[in-house]
């Protein structure tokens, strides 16, 4: 209309450069400004097309030549919202801290025990086949007066875990008082499991699983 040519202006679609920098998004959340700024894990203004070009442009090792001919795919462009936090993480700030996402990495099964109806009668479980599987530091003599230099955490489902070293001439945790509390809970009975989870060097998780 001006009479003027046309500038050499060079144009980048940011979806489309998104769509081969980050092609594993297809179907997996698309190629949507909230996707992208969960996967990438950036806090960027939404509709700023030049920052978001940018940040696809660092991934261009990843985006094809674009001399050679390409076949172009389409999906559906989803703009989800940003994912509410649980209750337990948004108690506290900043979410879940480092150590409890440590912990949950590190949850490892150790082994088992089968209680007998003497063992629920008795209050207590023995863990000798598992027993290698604690700290030796933890592992004290028969009776309170030997006890070990270091305690074990134990998680039973109660908000006050039990802190207590091992009985070595028993192979059992040496604190019992728990256990009734934690049978009863559970509604424990003869040929049930108890499964013993380590949740950290120190650090154990206890729960019930039924006999078959």
């Amino acid at each position: 209309m001006a009479n003027r040519p046309e500038p050499a202006w060079h144009w980048q679609d940011s979806v489309t450069v998104a769509r081969r920098a980050w092609p594993e998004l297809k179907g997996n959340g698309g190629h949507g400004l909230a996707s992208l700024k969960g996967h990438l894990r950036l806090s960027f203004d939404h509709h700023d097309a030049g920052e978001e070009v940018l940040h696809a442009e660092g991934a261009k090792s990843r985006i094809p030549d674009s001399s050679a001919p390409t076949r172009e795919t389409f999906d559906v462009i989803e703009d989800y919202p940003e994912a509410t936090p649980s209750l337990s993480e948004a108690a506290k700030p900043g979410g879940a801290s480092p150590e409890a996402n440590d912990q949950a990495q590190a949850r490892k099964l150790i082994g088992h025990t089968v209680l007998t109806q003497g063992n629920i009668n008795n209050n207590h479980f023995y863990l000798r086949d598992i027993w290698s599987a604690f700290p030796a530091d933890c592992i004290g003599g028969a009776n309170a007066s030997t006890a070990a230099p270091r305690s074990l955490t134990v998680r039973w489902g109660s908000s006050n875990p039990t802190v207590t070293d091992l009985d070595g001439k028993k192979k059992l945790f040496r604190k019992r008082g728990w256990v009734r509390e934690f049978f009863t809970q559970n509604d424990a009975r003869a040929g049930d499991k108890v499964m013993i989870h380590a949740i950290g060097k120190f650090d154990y998780e206890v729960s019930i699983e039924r006999g078959r």
